[in-house]
């Protein structure tokens, strides 16, 4: 009878146990998912940088190209 009880309870201590790492992973799952957005997230910002400062550069070429047209485009309109 003893032993019966001592292996009920040794089977919950397992379970227990088995159940705490279970939420171990994933609490370890959720900080590496967590670490990967956060990385993926600065990946991003940095690509919305460059095409900003991109679209910038090319806003101010537009811009000067019609501020001083060359010279082939003033005689045409001559």
């Amino acid at each position: 009878m003893m032993f019966k009880k001592r292996n009920e309870e040794d089977k919950n201590s397992e379970e227990i146990v088995g159940r705490e790492l279970g939420n171990l992973d994933s609490e370890l799952d959720s900080e590496a998912s967590l670490e990967d957005q956060e990385a993926l997230i600065e990946q991003v910002e940095a690509e919305i940088e460059h095409q900003e400062s991109e679209l910038e550069r090319e806003q101010r070429l537009f811009e000067e190209e019609n501020l001083n047209p060359d010279e082939e485009n003033r005689n045409e309109f001559e």
